[in-house]
Formats: C-alpha cells, structure tokens, sequence
C-alpha cells in the first residue's frame, strides 16, 4: 500500500440527509405481506371473468413469419390486465379446458421494442381458474407473521426497519462522497495489484450472479474475460483509490 499523507479533510463535512417514513410507505410494504400470504381457490361451473387468475399455456408466433418456432410457456394470467389489453379480451369468457387461437397487434409506440408494430398469433389453452384472496388487514393477520399482538405493532416493526435501513443507506452514500472528495483533493500511485485484485473481486461477484440467474458453466468459458477485465478497469480504479483512502 503506498503511503500518502491525506490533507485537505479538515474543512469536510458529511451530509445528514433527514430520514422519512410515510405512513403510505408502510402501508405499501404492509399490502406486499399480504399479497405474500394470499390464497388461491378454484373456480367451477363459471367462466372467467374480472378478478380471476387463469393459469394458462401458449404458444406466440409472428404472423407471417418464416420460422415458425414454438415457443410454449405457462404461467398465471390476471384479468383484466391493462398493459396487453387486446390479448386480455380474447381470453374473456374463456372456461376451464378450453384452446383459443387469435392475433393481436402491437402498435408501434408498444413498450415492448420488440413487439412493436408486430402482428403475434397466440394459441392458448387455459388449464384452471382460481380466485385470490387477501387476509383481512386485522390482529389474527398480525399474529400469522411472528410474536405480534396486533396490527400496530407490525406496522411499528416495518417503520422502524425501513428507518433503518434508509440510515445505513444515507451513510454509506455520505461516506462514499467524503471518500471521492478526498481522492480528488489527493493525488497518489495507485498500485497495479490492488487494481487486479478490485477486477477480481468485480468479475467473481458479476459471474456469481449470472449462476444464479442460470447461466450454465460452458456459457461462461465461452466468455471473452480480457475484455470483460479491460471493462471493469475504471470502477476498478475508482475502487482501489476509494479504498486507500479509506483505510
């Protein structure tokens, strides 16, 4: 590590950003609980209809297209659902059972770049419906989530975590801009093997998480690492010399 003589901290102050919880804030996380522990019944005699959940599979093709390449998937289909409105009223008064081909038409200024001005023939079959339902925002709801007593004291737990956290947040993001005022204000060699060891630590951190995304181990030896080394060089860099000043 070289040795450097910080100068120039004397007159730095760190921020103290004032930390807020709204009450909509905690009712927000409060709502994700519950969606948490919602439950899910199924539905007979009836079609579907506002509110259900079809667990359906299909199969989307571009029209026209000169590959006609299955591209099977199944998953759970809320109706109504506003972002694919079109694809929603064709699955209307669908029942348990039941295959349903129809086009839909994605205009061009669709979200989806890739769909956009794209015509997509669907085949779809539903396999169930089920209804949702959410527990009742009450103290047995409260008792369900661990030693509470009632509903305030969960809503007091989530609070004081979110404050928490907010805390350590602002924290950090003080430090960090004390820590890159003082690298500007102080001018050193940075060491080649502390840069190496910062590619390192960014590269193995970056590969953990595309395994755990299921990035299979013969896509990774494909990788071209030297480029994705040159790529992490100046956060690397920027990292090390955070890191002497720090220490």
């Amino acid at each position: 590590m070289p040795e450097i003589k910080v100068e120039g901290y004397k007159e730095l102050r760190a921020d103290k950003p004032t930390v807020t919880v709204t009450d909509e804030e905690v009712q927000e996380s409060l709502e994700s609980l519950r969606e948490q522990h919602a439950t899910f019944t199924a539905v007979e005699g009836r079609a579907l209809a506002d509110g259900d959940y079809a667990q359906v599979s299909l199969d989307g093709n571009l029209k026209r297209a000169r590959a006609n390449r299955s591209t099977w998937m199944t998953f759970w289909w809320r109706l109504p659902e506003k972002h694919n409105a079109e694809f929603t009223e064709n699955l209307r008064g669908a029942s348990a059972g039941d295959e349903r081909i129809f086009d839909v038409h994605y205009p061009e200024d669709s979200t989806d770049k890739r769909l956009a001005g794209k015509t997509l023939t669907y085949t779809v079959k539903v396999h169930s419906i089920k209804l949702k339902s959410l527990p009742e925002q009450n103290d047995d709801f409260a008792k369900t989530l661990g030693e509470f007593a009632s509903l305030d004291e969960v809503r007091q737990r989530i609070r004081e975590g979110m404050e928490s956290e907010r805390k350590h947040a602002a924290e950090r993001e003080s430090k960090d801009k004390l820590v890159a005022e003082l690298v500007k204000r102080n001018d050193f060699e940075v060491p080649e093997a502390l840069v190496d060891r910062q590619i390192d630590v960014r590269l193995e951190r970056g590969l953990r998480a595309l395994a755990a995304q299921g990035l299979k181990p013969e896509d990774m030896k494909k990788m071209d690492l030297n480029r994705l080394r040159a790529g992490q060089r100046e956060q690397a860099f920027a990292g090390s010399e955070g890191f002497i000043v720090a220490g």
